[in-house]
């Protein structure tokens, strides 16, 4: 079936146009995480870059959508967005137009149930950072490479507003992996610690993020078009209360 999953089962009962995303294989073995060498915008809770090693696990190649996240709302098992509207559109969520538009306005635990609806998870800080870089030794500051930033690379609509998932394929990723950077920001499952990076409390070897935040909040990755220049990076680390929404906000999920 080319990687793709079928998220329907006996608990979704009508799920059909719409109902895959691909998942893309990652496998095992190590990566460089944190800040790149070559990045001169290097924020202190993204260093110092260590060497992680994972185990194989797979993760979406598109952010999950309008379309699919509402038929895991039909299904009475997710929570509907909290606003139906993006941040130029007045109907944005239901509306047919924006069904390939990644989802906003859903919390931590949404993106959690959801993931768990289709037999996933959400990836972790590290899991995630691996999709978005490639193995090591790789260091790339952008998921292509070095070069900057431009329209073409990354979704970066200039009223800041969401673009159609995957509309930028010349800015995936080392494994294929779409929109890792631009569109919306995303939903990891990690708890946020600003000096996590530091060697005596990250292990090597499949973190899962501290076992809770002094804020209590949870990490957010990627950027969108309203964030600054310094911060469109692979490393740059968000941070978000995980009751809280908003309309640059989304999600992908990961599996085992």
């Amino acid at each position: 079936n080319n990687g793709q999953i079928n998220y329907c089962n006996e608990t979704c009962t009508g799920y059909t146009a719409g109902s895959t995303n691909p998942w893309i294989n990652i496998p095992a073995g190590a990566f460089i995480m944190g800040c790149a060498s070559a990045d001169e915008n290097c924020e202190y809770d993204e260093s110092p870059k260590h060497t992680v090693t994972l185990s194989a696990y797979k993760i979406q190649k598109y952010e999950v959508t309008n379309k699919q996240y509402k038929s895991c709302v039909d299904a009475n098992v997710c929570t509907a967005p909290l606003n139906v509207y993006s941040n130029t559109r007045t109907n944005y969520y239901g509306n047919t137009t924006y069904d390939n538009y990644p989802v906003i306005y859903v919390s931590w635990e949404n993106a959690t149930t959801f993931c768990g609806w289709i037999g996933g998870r959400l990836p972790t800080e590290a899991e995630w950072e691996k999709a978005a870089r490639g193995p090591s030794p790789r260091e790339p500051i952008y998921p292509w490479g070095d070069n900057a930033p431009t329209c073409t690379l990354y979704a970066c609509s200039h009223d800041n507003d969401t673009e159609e998932v995957g509309s930028h394929p010349t800015g995936t990723s080392y494994y294929g992996v779409m929109d890792m950077v631009g569109n919306v920001r995303e939903w990891v499952s990690d708890w946020y610690m600003d000096t996590y990076y530091a060697p005596e409390n990250t292990p090597s070897t499949n973190p899962q993020g501290p076992l809770t935040s002094p804020e209590h909040l949870r990490v957010v990755r990627s950027f969108t078009s309203g964030n600054p220049d310094k911060d469109r990076r692979i490393s740059r680390r968000y941070k978000y209360f995980p009751t809280g929404t908003l309309n640059d906000l989304g999600f992908r999920c990961a599996q085992d």
